[in-house]
């Protein structure tokens, strides 16, 4: 009778050869996690048993050689509990004193996971860039690739982001994070092909994700066609997108000439928590004030603005209807007092350029 043993991650098997024949008998292997209550809060987070994970460890005491493993098991524990933030530092510590590779693997691959949850998103870019370079043939390559794609994306470095897209196989994310990739880099009809194909293959994941239904439906607003934009919109009123849908409604009215009903969706819009949409939706308000021939109020609108969220693209377009609005009015110290803020800050728009020729 020949007997071999072979140890994987966290089994045992015990390979027999009877009379010609091959037996395999498997069993759990505690000593991988070095003690049993390693091996219990290991199951536990494998079985989403998180909060049970984290008082299993909390209650243990590692000897020096099973530091790493626990610090890795907290990690994945916190991971699981949404603990994002406070998972990266025990993560960090499981790489940096890992000797099994296998493990140093892993907690780099989850310490990028953690990042790109806490929107650390140039610190996942470059953990995962690592991963990528040390680990080229890891089982969690088309996961890394993806994860550094999704980074690359939120940084802005939509070329890189695109290249690693491209490198997944076809998956909801995949298609989605191309699309959007292709939206932000002004491809709107390639976006929109995209965007076409995922709703038909992942119907059941645009429903639990619904930012995929809010892009799809700026897709629309922005290749004009608008009534179908207006029925997504209304649709994400009932999410977190909320605010969001309301700029795009407003967005939609206000190139309708409906200055009302544009207005109304602004304002509402400009009660978001999120800055950006804030920002946005002064600037149309402003803009819609205008058209109304409502200009004390637009300047209201432009000055705030330009108070509260200097140095954006958003305030430089106010600066610059503000110099407008004052020129009109033949302030022309003030007018130029404005496009100086623009001349002067970062590099300066051609329109601010054209509108001080005019005024000089």
């Amino acid at each position: 009778m020949k007997l071999t043993v072979i140890f994987p991650t966290n089994i045992i098997q015990w390979v027999v050869v009877v009379a010609g024949v091959v037996l395999t008998l498997s069993l759990t292997c505690t000593e991988v996690y070095g003690s049993e209550s390693l091996q219990k809060a290991f199951e536990a987070i494998d079985e989403g048993r998180n909060y049970e994970a984290m008082r299993l460890l909390s209650q243990y005491r590692p000897s020096k050689k099973e530091l790493p493993r626990y610090y890795y098991l907290k990690g994945r524990a916190l991971e699981g509990a949404k603990r994002h933030r406070k998972a990266i530092g025990y993560l960090n510590r499981a790489y940096i004193t890992a000797k099994d590779t296998t493990l140093k693997e892993d907690a780099l691959f989850e310490r990028g996971v953690a990042y790109l949850m806490s929107g650390f998103h140039y610190e996942a870019a470059s953990n995962f860039r690592l991963f990528i370079n040390l680990y080229p043939d890891s089982p969690l390559i088309q996961r890394a690739y993806l994860n550094y794609a999704q980074a690359s994306q939120k940084t802005g470095n939509y070329v890189e982001a695109l290249a690693y897209f491209r490198k997944v196989s076809d998956t909801p994310e995949a298609i989605f994070g191309k699309a959007e990739v292709f939206q932000r880099l002004g491809l709107f009809s390639a976006a929109h092909e995209l965007y076409n194909t995922g709703l038909i293959s992942y119907k059941n994941y645009i429903e639990k994700h619904p930012d995929i239904l809010y892009y799809y439906a700026e897709n629309l607003r922005i290749i004009g066609k608008t009534e179908q934009a207006k029925s997504l919109f209304y649709l994400l009123m009932d999410t977190y997108l909320r605010e969001r849908a309301y700029l795009g409604l407003g967005l939609i009215e206000y190139t309708r000439n409906d200055m009302e009903s544009a207005e109304m969706y602004l304002k509402k819009a400009s009660e978001s928590p999120d800055r950006v949409i804030r920002r946005q939706a002064l600037l149309n308000l402003g803009r819609t004030s205008i058209a109304t021939d409502q200009k004390n109020r637009a300047i209201e609108y432009l000055k705030v603005l330009r108070r509260d969220y200097p140095y954006t693209p958003e305030s430089e377009a106010a600066l610059l209807l503000l110099a407008e609005l004052m020129r009109e009015r033949k302030d022309y110290l003030q007018a130029e007092k404005y496009l100086r803020e623009i001349l002067f800050g970062r590099k300066p728009m051609k329109a601010a350029l054209n509108e001080l020729e005019i005024l000089i």
